[in-house]
């Protein structure tokens, strides 16, 4: 039985419907980011991201390295259309956007991810949007100001490019991707090297002269965003300098599997990352009947995700948002005509993250550690609002209402006026 039933037999009534339900969707998004928005800032990647849309300068964290010199493009961009933004409302508003445009994303390449069949419908794109819209992590990144939502965003639509890519014989299409690849590492540089197993699936049994011309046009890709950046930061030296103080002294020794400084941190670390790839993988509680042939792609480029986070960089959920992004794509599995338990299972799984967003804790104990993890949560957006709000009311107060310099190591202090 179709989702659209009615409008089965009539495709011109069934894209208007397509278009007014993912619409609709996208809306419901927005008011959803709106919802986690707080007064002040939910990370300080945040203020490093609104403040590069102003001044561009890695040194200084803005934005910290390696840079991300797409996105920080992209917020200048919103700066120059909207000027009488501040810089967290338009690292806040980059985020809204990114996510917005996953849930259409998501659609797309649910289509793509049909293509195979001979009269896929609109259905199961269109359930995958609703996925989109609800999942935790999709959520709650499209609102809190940093760049993961357009790691998702570009996670998949660079698996939505290669599947259509795949289904091509052109050398042609196939270098177009790679540039696409190339350039999306400009905006994370992650985003790329752990989509990589796409890129290996499409160009597998192709010639070895492809493979070559490939990886030329790959680093061309590349180069063309990153030797401007070396420059913007001052230098090869200065720029790896910047990149060594915070990927060695900072996040592999405090949020890896080599956290050395402290040994329970490492337990820490693997525990979290089990609880945020459980997280960002709900939706596949549903996986279908049907066997796609990106399958097999579809699990590489989630494992070296999973993988690579959980053993050099864990910090938050948001890392991970490439994976919560493609698990929204698991109505793509479904077969058609859809069963009453293959729905309830779906159903299932978005009540599930819609709870857990909306009921969980702000935090949670580890066992054998005695640490917390945040987890992103409504709760744990109240949770830091309640500390800002605590701080600048003594500041304000020790202040006596007159301007004040507050040099503190206290992250949540930051005021949107």
């Amino acid at each position: 039985m179709p989702l659209l039933p009615e409008l089965h037999d009539n495709p011109r009534a069934e894209r208007a419907a397509a278009v007014t339900a993912v619409s609709a969707l996208v809306f419901l998004t927005l008011v959803l980011q709106l919802a986690l928005d707080i007064d002040g800032v939910l990370d300080t990647d945040t203020i490093n991201f609104g403040l590069a849309a102003f001044r561009f300068d890695i040194t200084d964290h803005q934005p910290h390295p390696p840079g991300y010199p797409g996105y920080v493009l992209f917020l200048k961009v919103i700066h120059l259309l909207f000027p009488n933004l501040g810089p967290i409302d338009v690292a806040k508003w980059g985020s809204r956007l990114c996510g917005m445009a996953t849930v259409c994303a998501a659609y797309w390449v649910g289509t793509r991810s049909l293509s195979d069949e001979a009269a896929p419908g609109r259905g199961r794109p269109l359930l995958c949007a609703v996925v989109a819209a609800f999942h935790p992590v999709i959520w709650y990144y499209g609102a809190d100001g940093q760049s993961h939502a357009a790691e998702a965003l570009l996670t998949l639509l660079l698996f939505g490019a290669s599947v259509a890519v795949k289904a091509r014989s052109d050398l042609r299409s196939r270098l177009l991707l790679v540039i696409a690849f190339g350039l999306a590492g400009s905006v994370r540089p992650t985003i790329p090297l752990l989509s990589s197993p796409l890129l290996v699936w499409v160009f597998w049994r192709r010639p070895v002269r492809d493979w070559v011309i490939a990886m030329g046009t790959g680093v061309a890709a590349t180069a063309s965003w990153y030797v401007p950046l070396i420059v913007a930061s001052g230098g090869w030296e200065l720029y790896t300098r910047a990149q060594r103080a915070l990927v060695f002294d900072l996040f592999l020794k405090n949020y890896s599997l080599f956290a050395t400084e402290e040994p329970r941190l490492a337990l820490f670390n693997a525990t979290v990352a089990v609880q945020y790839a459980a997280l960002s993988l709900l939706p596949l509680l549903a996986w279908g009947g049907r066997r796609p042939p990106w399958q097999r792609a579809f699990a590489a480029v989630i494992v070296t995700n999973v993988v690579f986070y959980a053993v050099v960089y864990i910090a938050e959920a948001g890392y991970l948002s490439g994976v919560a992004a493609l698990a929204c794509l698991v109505p793509a599995t479904f077969q058609c005509p859809l069963r009453l338990h293959t729905r309830l299972r779906l159903a299932a799984a978005i009540v599930m993250g819609l709870v857990f967003t909306t009921l969980g804790p702000g935090d949670m104990p580890i066992l054998g550690t005695p640490f917390r993890a945040w987890i992103p949560t409504i709760q744990h957006t109240v949770d830091v609002e309640t500390v800002e709000h605590f701080y600048r009311d003594r500041v304000c107060r020790a202040a006596r209402g007159e301007p004040a310099l507050v040099i503190t190591d206290n992250p949540n202090t930051t005021h949107t006026h």
